[in-house]
């Protein structure tokens, strides 16, 4: 499996790499009008010239500027002015651009199994899944699922570029990888209005076998995976219609249940993205009585009309065509800009020896409460057994009870070099409600994280906040050392930032005085706060394994979203 995926992203950097340097080029040409010679090479130049996000052969550069040559000053400036408005941008899209559902990959990036000839020799009775969009394909892929169940090993089932619509739950028994198109889009979709469940169940799979989903779209599909072992990357999911009533939003997009991933030496969720408009609020990933699951490496949240910092600040280490296949599925499917409206990023119970790493999570400001509607947490973390959250970028949440990091009631938590924007870091023991919990709060470092405080300097939910809201429990060894605190408006250093509620064991809480306020010199501490007793600094800094010491905040500079009146 780790060899397969390998030869796949080498596949695609090569692909793309040539798509750049001119060997390879993709045009699709809407025959919705008729455009003669002189304006489509007009056309080309005003691309070419103004490095629009399209790639093209450095020959075909040259060939097109030496044909406009003949254009004189006024004819290029006109054309430049009305180059640069949105509607010629629109236009010009529509005429030139990589038709991601029509792309063909290299045969060594396909699998055993083609879902739109699996059966070649017609030794199987296996048919065709339709790949337009436009027919229901659930009887044929599940037919494929099943057939590919029966075989030894690991059966690669490689999905074409295109649309794949379904329309009831499909079921996975056996040892399989689901492989979508390395070059194009391949896109799994339900009918009009509907959020249709695609459950995932193991029978009969032998031990350290799991189960790769891989470079594959879901439009209004859910993913659940039960029992045994599951590895997701280079995935994106997105809801463009209207859910349905029985869509289960707050279940997430992708819901791991009773996995043990122990021993598969891959993360469980990597390189995916999560995207949702305002008519689907909910929760992207639901996690419970799992153990070694690793979430790293994902986006949780986008603004489709400012991507551009993905050029810059993701490179195309992360996944070499992710931004163009984005744009394309914006104006394609005609998505929304705003696709950060999240309850939850990800909601992590019951769990041992997990861990989240080097995500992005960028919820919108966009979202306004209405009623029992509201956010619930970045991340809300509960009754764990050895968790890491680390050089994770976090924002779009505000400081208050419904925002931040929030873990609650578990052992084992490392929340180290984050960078938390505008919201805060939330450590608390609640009692039992519903599922029995752990009653305490023990064996905790919170460590060299970056925090911004913007809307509420001062306030406890802006900063680190430790409570236990109803009674007196257990919290154990709690460390805070090395922090950053980026406070703006005036008089930053009179502002509390670390905060010790009621019912707390003040002997418990080691707050170190390295943890500092940004921009002061020398580095000044910050101020804390205890609702009972008085909580005094540790001298130096913990004792804190070099792993996290090693470790970097990840400073993205991520385009803010649009207000709302102006996004799409």
């Amino acid at each position: 499996g780790i060899r397969r995926e390998q030869d796949v992203e080498d596949v695609e950097a090569s692909n793309a790499a040539k798509r750049q340097s001119g060997s390879t080029v993709l045009f699709h040409w809407s025959p919705r009008r008729s455009l003669g010679l002189e304006q489509i090479a007009r056309i080309l130049y005003g691309i070419l010239n103004l490095q629009a996000e399209i790639y093209f052969p450095n020959s075909m550069h040259k060939s097109t500027e030496h044909r406009c040559s003949a254009f004189n000053t006024g004819q290029k400036q006109h054309f430049l002015e009305s180059y640069h408005s949105q509607s010629f941008r629109s236009l010009v899209y529509r005429f030139v651009t990589i038709d991601y559902f029509n792309v063909n990959d290299p045969a060594s990036a396909r699998g055993d199994i083609d879902v739109t000839n699996p059966d070649p020799a017609n030794s199987n009775s296996l048919n065709a899944a339709d790949k337009t969009g436009q027919n229901d394909n659930t009887a044929a892929l599940q037919a494929i699922f099943d057939h590919a169940s029966q075989t030894s090993g690991t059966t690669v089932i490689y999905f074409p570029a295109g649309k794949y619509l379904i329309t009831s739950d499909l079921i996975i028994k056996g040892r399989v990888t689901l492989m979508g198109s390395v070059d194009g889009i391949s896109l799994f979709c339900t009918e009009s209005t509907s959020a249709l469940l695609t459950t995932i169940n193991y029978e009969g799979i032998a031990a350290h076998d799991y189960v790769d989903i891989d470079r594959l779209f879901f439009d209004g599909v859910q993913l659940e995976f039960e029992q045994d072992r599951v590895t997701i990357s280079h995935c994106v999911f997105f809801s463009n219609e209207n859910p349905s009533p029985h869509a289960r939003l707050h279940k997430g997009q992708v819901r791991i249940l009773d996995i043990d991933n122990s021993g598969v030496h891959r993360p469980a969720l990597s390189h995916s993205v999560f995207l949702r408009d305002e008519r689907g609020f909910g929760v992207a990933v639901d996690v419970q009585r799992s153990v070694a699951i690793e979430i790293e490496n994902n986006i949780f949240g986008l603004d489709l009309g400012r991507i551009d910092w993905m050029d810059n600040e993701l490179g195309t280490t992360y996944w070499p065509t992710l931004k163009l296949k984005l744009e394309f599925l914006k104006n394609e499917l005609n998505l929304r800009d705003d696709q950060g409206f999240w309850k939850s990023s990800i909601y992590h119970g019951f769990n041992n020896d997990c861990a989240i790493d080097k995500n992005i999570f960028n919820g919108s400001p966009n979202f306004v409460r209405n009623g029992p509607t509201h956010k619930d947490h970045a991340v809300y973390l509960k009754a764990f057994h050895n968790l890491n959250f680390t050089e994770n970028y976090v924002r779009g949440w505000d400081p208050d009870s419904s925002g931040g990091i929030k873990a609650r009631n578990g052992e084992g938590l490392v929340i180290a070099r984050n960078y938390v924007d505008d919201t805060g870091i939330l450590l608390y023991i609640h009692e039992r409600a519903g599922r029995p919990l752990p009653l305490f709060l023990k064996n905790v470092l919170v460590y060299g994280n970056h925090i911004v405080e913007r809307t509420d300097p001062g306030g406890r939910k802006s900063g680190i906040y430790y409570l236990e809201p109803h009674q007196d429990f257990t919290d154990e060894n709690l460390v805070y050392a090395g922090n950053v605190f980026e406070i703006e408006g005036a008089n930053p250093t009179s502002k509390d930032c670390i905060f010790i509620g009621k019912h707390a064991n003040l002997n418990q809480h080691h707050v170190y005085e390295d943890n500092i306020y940004e921009g002061t010199t020398p580095p000044e501490h910050v101020n804390i706060k205890a609702a009972q007793g008085t909580l005094h600094l540790e001298s130096g800094s913990a004792s804190v394994p070099s792993a996290y010491v090693a470790m970097t905040v990840p400073r993205y500079n991520i385009a803010q979203y649009a207000p709302k009146s102006s996004s799409g």
